[in-house]
Order: structure tokens, then C-alpha cells, then sequence
């Protein structure tokens, strides 16, 4: 799609002068503003929020400021070309859309839409462990746009290998391991609330659609799972039962309602399988094996 920032511009331009703003701000600074108007405090904090006093999500902002644009006047930009070749794969753009987990607290269907705007712009998408519907599901909305998996090594080996598999049936061009969670953060703004959304069924589609998670939660019994009832307690889970897939009556008189969402924060990382001396290697698959991308 040639996709032209100056069409834009003039398309903003024109409609100002019939009175029109344009809807969407066209800074960051000022979505992240509007987004905050919109959504509910916990939603915003878990997804503006980072661990400890944030100071590295500000050095890492900070640390991307510092990159440029260079101007190369007088060379002719008729015609541009952005493509790049990454692991003998052809791309269109050089950079790929990030995973970010639990996007349903900004819509329900945000990871179909974030997966239909990639599809529209060519953008290669990262789809998260914690997104918020089935892989299988994101990906139909992809169509023929490439997309890697964003992988939890979890305690569980025979969710990982579950996960891996779906995701090389599915059509993925690789796996991508997220190796500094070896535990849930502290996040202050979080903890402030007393809110995780895992624990609200939120964010873990990937795990309930999943054979091995199911059979792990039949046979997952745990004390730690019992919580004094309330009000609160009650609406929770009546939502969860909704939440989860299959019959809602069902949900909500069996215990594989409550312990889905326990099992996933009990299970979701581990440490011992992390401390890896070199980890920045990759993990892609082939159409016929996976291998190790054997240059850092």
C-alpha cells in the first residue's frame, strides 16, 4: 500500500478549512492525553504504567529521543524505498509492530483491529502471549502479513511447546522470547489499585484456547484459590464465567473459572529456565524445523 504522509496532511489541512479536526491527535503525547480521558484508572495504569518508580521506561524513551532523523538534501526522494530483508525475510517497513499484552482493556476488539491495520499498512506484527483473543483468530485478520510470536517461557514445558507448535501451524516466521519477566514486575500503579487483569480473565486468551492450559487447570487444586466472599467477589465471577470459553453455567459452577485465571499467575514465567548467558539470540522457525539464529 503506498500509504503517503503528505496526502494526510493535506486531507487534515482541507478539512480544517470546512471547521473539521481531525479525530485522532496526530501526536503521541496527545492520544496518550485523550486515551487517559477515556479509559478507566486501572486500565490506563496497567497499560501506561511500568515497574518500580518507571525510571527505566523514562531512560529508555529518553535513550530513543537521542536517534535522529538525517536529512540527505539534494539526492532526489521521488521515489523511496523502505524495504529490508531480516532473517532471509523480505519486509516492506523496517521496523514491526510490538507486543502489547491485554489490549482488550482499550476495546474488545483491539487485537483484531491492531491485526487489520497491520494488514492494511504492511506493518509485520508481534502478537503477545497475553493478548486478548486466540492467536488463530489475530492471525485470520492478518491475512498474508507476516507476524512473529511473542513467547512467556512458562514452568509448564508442555505449554511452551503447545504454544510453539499453534504458532508454526498458525504460519508464524518466528518465535520471540521475552526473557527479563522472570517474575510479574513490581508495578507500583498496579499494586496502588490492587489490580491485576490476568486475575480478571483479562489478557489470557491465549492460554484458556489452549488444550495443555485446560488439562492443567482440571488438574490444578490449590488453597491459595479460596477468597472471601463478597459483592466484589461475586460480580468477579460472574464476568470471568462470560470471559472464559464455554458454557456460562458451567463456568460459574465449576472451579476452572477461578483457577484459569489463578493457574495463569502461578505458571505464566519462571526463573530457573531464563538465567541464559546470551540473550540476545533469536528462536525462528523454518517451514520445515526450528533453529537458533547462530549470530548475536
Amino acid at each position: 500500500m503506498d500509504y503517503s504522509a503528505l496526502d494526510r496532511q493535506k486531507d487534515i489541512y482541507l478539512n480544517g478549512v470546512a471547521g473539521n479536526k481531525p479525530i485522532i491527535p496526530t501526536d503521541y503525547y496527545s492520544l496518550e492525553a485523550a486515551a487517559k480521558k477515556i479509559l478507566s484508572t486501572k486500565a490506563y495504569a496497567y497499560l501506561a504504567g511500568g515497574a518500580g518508580l518507571e525510571s527505566t521506561s523514562q531512560a529508555n524513551q529518553s535513550a530513543w529521543e537521542q536517534f535522529m532523523i538525517t536529512p540527505r538534501v539534494l539526492q532526489g526522494v521521488t521515489q523511496r524505498d523502505l524495504n529490508i530483508t531480516f532473517l532471509n525475510q523480505a519486509y516492506t517497513v523496517p521496523f514491526f509492530l510490538c507486543p502489547i499484552g491485554v489490549l482488550e482493556l482499550a476495546h474488545p476488539q483491539a487485537d483484531l483491529d491492531v491485526a487489520r491495520a497491520c494488514a492494511t499498512t504492511g506493518v509485520p506484527m508481534m502478537i503477545s502471549s497475553q493478548a486478548s483473543h486466540p492467536m488463530e483468530a489475530i492471525v485470520k485478520e492478518l491475512r498474508s502479513t507476516p507476524w512473529y510470536f511473542q513467547l512467556y517461557v512458562s514452568k509448564s514445558d508442555a505449554l511452551v511447546k503447545s504454544f510453539v507448535q499453534r504458532a508454526e501451524q498458525a504460519g508464524a516466521l518466528g518465535i520471540v522470547i521475552t526473557l527479563d519477566t522472570t517474575l510479574l514486575g513490581w508495578r507500583n500503579r498496579d499494586l496502588n489499585l490492587g489490580y491485576l487483569p490476568f486475575l480478571q480473565g483479562k489478557g489470557i486468551a491465549q492460554y484458556t484456547s489452549d488444550p495443555i492450559f485446560n488439562r492443567l487447570v482440571d488438574e490444578y487444586q490449590d488453597e491459595k484459590t479460596a477468597t472471601k466472599i463478597n459483592i466484589q467477589v461475586i460480580d468477579h465471577m460472574l464476568k470471568l464465567a462470560r470471559k472464559i470459553p464455554g458454557d456460562f453455567k458451567a463456568n460459574l459452577k465449576g472451579p476452572g473459572t477461578q483457577v484459569s485465571s489463578y493457574l495463569h499467575s502461578v505458571i505464566f514465567s519462571t526463573r530457573s529456565k531464563l538465567g541464559c548467558p546470551q540473550p540476545d539470540k533469536i528462536i525462528y522457525i523454518t517451514p520445515t524445523h526450528t533453529q537458533r539464529d547462530p549470530t548475536p
